[in-house]
């Protein structure tokens, strides 16, 4: 961030808070108003399209000069891997890294769809016009959870860290198996899989299927894709669909466990 123009940094951070399906529209619109008209740059951030006004921290950071938005900006970083994450980083940087070189290693043998669908356990990713790179980072404090942003033509899915990379214990169950046996071993979440089974369905539809509420279904939801029994389409109307493919491997990997070879 330091070695960064202040200027572009600033155009990179407007430019993300737009909607950027018109990428050429929403440059005109951010190179106007960083010309140095300040009522431009105003209107700019009051417009339907900029996230910022829901986050007044990041309008005023970007209504400060270009400058000292590269320095707040690098000196919160700096902050947060002194003060949070200095303790971790050879522990937490290998379980990245491990992840990592699982991912690249998968990516010469799957279509980029699969692979995002595989590094997000069950996020379906379908090509579009408007995106040109894709970008898949693993992260152990977002867990279980995945955060998709889009920037410019770019999507990037932060992912979860794959569970084996985090077990300190080469004979204890593998994290993944007692996800999958917890995910199948309560009443609602299989019966959310049976509906699944006859058709796809949204969060809405579930939770009124099983007299819930939407954000019980959406815990439901969670541990089931966690635990790689159904996926998520976006863009769907009707985005959860169940992995067929998945439900056959559940005894397998069970007997798999059971009667490996002691190490």
């Amino acid at each position: 961030l330091r070695s960064l123009d202040p200027a572009e940094l600033r155009r990179a951070l407007l430019m993300g808070c737009l909607d950027t399906r018109d990428i050429a529209t929403a440059g005109v619109l951010v190179d106007t108003a960083l010309d140095g008209d300040a009522e431009a740059l105003d209107r700019l951030l009051e417009t339907e399209e900029a996230t910022t006004s829901r986050h007044p921290a990041l309008r005023n950071l970007l209504a400060q000069d270009p400058e000292r938005i590269t320095k707040t900006l690098a000196d919160i970083i700096d902050g947060f891997h002194e003060e949070t994450f200095l303790a971790e980083e050879t522990r937490i940087c290998g379980v990245l890294d491990l992840d990592a070189e699982q991912k690249r290693a998968m990516a010469g043998t799957v279509t980029p769809e699969r692979l995002v669908e595989l590094a997000t356990n069950g996020v379906t990713f379908t090509p579009q016009p408007n995106l040109n790179k894709v970008l898949l980072i693993p992260s152990v404090i977002i867990r279980p959870w995945v955060v998709i942003s889009d920037f410019g033509s770019s999507r990037a899915f932060c992912y979860p860290v794959a569970d084996e990379y985090l077990a300190a214990d080469p004979d204890a169950p593998p994290t993944w198996l007692l996800q999958l046996l917890k995910a199948l071993a309560d009443e609602r979440r299989l019966r959310m899989l049976k509906l699944l089974a006859d058709s796809d369905a949204s969060l809405t539809g579930l939770a009124e299927a099983l007299g819930i509420t939407k954000s019980t279904a959406h815990h439901h939801l969670r541990i089931l894709r966690a635990a790689g029994l159904i996926r998520v389409t976006l863009g769907r109307e009707r985005p959860h669909s169940l992995r067929i493919d998945s439900l056959p491997e559940a005894s397998r990997m069970l007997a798999a466990y059971l009667v490996q070879s002691p190490t």
